[in-house]
């Protein structure tokens, strides 16, 4: 949950307008977002992240 709620903070700075519950709304559903684009481009951070984290870089 941490990699999310950071990844929705973070994606903020560069311009999306997506939160955390928009973020979990999207992940489950996958449609009926808004701004789905928002909410993909966050889901791709959280992907990131948690890569990074498996793969020990960071």
């Amino acid at each position: 949950m941490f990699a999310r709620h950071e990844s929705t903070l973070s994606s903020q700075v560069e311009g999306t307008h997506s939160t955390l519950e928009d973020v979990l709304e999207f992940e489950v559903s996958g449609e009926g977002h808004r701004k789905p684009k928002d909410a993909q481009e966050i889901v791709n951070y959280v992907r990131a992240m948690n890569y990074g984290n498996d793969a020990g870089i960071g």
